[in-house]
């Protein structure tokens, strides 16, 4: 007995490989399944791929901030005489306070912050004055005699973290600064300037004068 042949089974286009399907059988199952299996592979890779790309870019270096610090100068910012009792201000004596301005960088890498930024201020030498406080970037100096000088020594850390759970880089500069200071005596505006220190060269401090050098034979 034969077996009866499709009339259409024997053209090209749906004969069966060995072991296979008929190319007709293959668009009629995936025309039911909604055309998920042509299409699902390539979306899913297409975004596997991107995202990866970003991920290793933008991760590429974790914890490796180019951390480095400065210190530009320091420069007086306020001035006022040393208080007395009963509303006047005391014969002689001024308080100066300094500020250190610095340019400290964590870096353009992503995700690089700054943590916190630390100095510390240090007496080298002093004449007729004394650090009497230090907050953060600025130091308040107590002058009591005419002709003082004080010499600091300024250490300011900078630390900068690479995300949240990232690693801290600290960098370091150190800067030392000779101070002098003009009359201790007299009005307020007399012995700090008639107005703030950085619009007004009569701040209560000057330029120290250079060191003069020994003559040679």
């Amino acid at each position: 007995m034969r077996d009866e042949v499709d009339p259409g089974a024997t053209s090209g286009a749906d004969s069966p490989d060995a072991g296979g399907i008929s190319r007709r059988t293959m668009i009629r199952r995936t025309a039911v399944a909604g055309g998920a299996l042509l299409w699902a592979t390539p979306v899913v890779q297409t975004l596997g791929n991107d995202s990866a790309y970003a991920w290793f870019r933008g991760s590429s270096t974790p914890g490796t901030c180019l951390c480095s610090e400065s210190i530009v100068t320091i420069r007086p910012i306020a001035c006022h005489a040393e208080p007395g009792t009963k509303l006047r201000i005391a014969k002689s004596g001024k308080y100066v306070t300094l500020e250190a301005v610095s340019g400290g960088s964590c870096g353009t890498r992503p995700n690089c912050e700054v943590v916190s930024e630390v100095f510390v201020w240090t007496v080298v030498s002093a004449h007729g004055c004394s650090l009497y406080s230090q907050k953060d970037n600025t130091a308040v100096i107590h002058v009591t005699a005419a002709g003082a000088t004080i010499t600091l020594q300024l250490t300011a850390t900078l630390s900068c973290q690479a995300g949240k759970n990232g690693v801290i880089k600290n960098c370091m500069a150190t800067k030392v600064q000779k101070v002098c200071f003009t009359q201790v005596t007299g009005s307020e505006s007399q012995r700090c300037g008639r107005f703030e220190p950085h619009r007004n060269k009569l701040h209560g401090t000057v330029r120290c004068p250079p060191k003069h050098k020994k003559p040679t034979n």
